[in-house]
């Protein structure tokens, strides 16, 4: 049910979805308010003020205009990042000014210490459900994406990883390396392992393809890696060649299915020209 609710509000028009983070930033700031006043006040007799209610009516009013006004509404909520943080502390530091003023001016029963604790409530409210939802988002979409497991803990590896996370096909949850020194650590929030236990993780995170970045790799050691692989029920794609890569032919980034040649063990014998024609002659 929970997640059939996120599923419909992350698929709203984005008309609607503004709709709602109007009418959920009303909301917080109102508790967030009353908040404010309770911890203040140690009570709750200012609910019963209809002076102190219309005050931050007007509050709210003025805060969700500045909001509009900076941008809140216009920015995804999924791509939410650090430049958002400002946004959200310039519109409460704005709400929380507002606040001060119009309680001043009205003359409402507020003390003088409330604005600051509901600017520091509001943060965390208006924020901290904008920060929940991009996780909650996030979590989502990585529960939708492929396992794969990237061989290979080096720097191809790790600009490999880096496209995967930008990427919405492939989730990468775990490295291969047959280097005792990265066994254990984290590249990018991803664990490298040992190659022996890559026929655990396949089973565990129901693996079906496996990346191999290892450009610098000879033929014979990425046959023994494919001999590795081949009991298992994985595909196998590999990055370039890092000579390629060197001269440009080829991106770390541009993944391809697995030659006859790395089947091979050595590099290809090319035919000489002699023998072919020898050969042609004899026909």
């Amino acid at each position: 049910m929970i997640d059939g609710f996120f599923k419909a509000l992350f698929t709203l028009p984005r008309g609607q979805k503004r709709a709602v983070q109007l009418i959920a930033d009303t909301v917080l700031l109102l508790v967030s308010f009353g908040l404010a006043m309770g911890l203040r006040l140690e009570s709750l007799v200012f609910l019963k003020s209809l002076q102190i209610w219309t005050t931050i009516g007007l509050v709210v009013a003025f805060s969700l205009v500045v909001f509009v006004r900076l941008g809140f509404y216009r920015a995804v909520i999924r791509f939410i990042s650090a430049q958002a943080v400002i946004m959200i502390l310039l519109g409460i530091g704005a709400s929380a000014i507002l606040l001060a003023l119009v309680a001043n001016l009205s003359g409402a029963p507020i003390p003088r210490s409330v604005p600051v604790i509901y600017a520091f409530l509001a943060f965390l409210t208006v924020g901290g459900v904008r920060f929940a939802l991009r996780a909650i988002y996030q979590q989502r979409q990585v529960e939708l994406k492929e396992p794969v497991i990237i061989y290979g803990g080096g720097e191809a590896g790790h600009q490999l990883l880096a496209t995967v996370q930008q990427g919405r096909e492939c989730n990468a949850v775990a490295f291969v390396d047959d280097a005792p020194h990265l066994h254990g650590v984290e590249i990018g929030g991803v664990r490298v392992h040992a190659s022996r236990e890559i026929a655990r993780l396949v089973i565990h995170h129901g693996v079906k393809r496996v990346l191999l970045a290892i450009p610098s790799a000879t033929r014979m050691q990425r046959k023994v890696i494919l001999d590795r692989l081949e009991p298992l029920p994985v595909r196998v794609q590999t990055i370039p060649e890092i000579a390629d890569i060197l001269s440009g032919k080829a991106r770390i980034t541009e993944l391809r299915e697995i030659a006859l040649e790395d089947l091979l063990g050595r590099d290809p014998v090319p035919p000489r020209a002699d023998r072919l024609s020898a050969k042609r002659a004899d026909c």
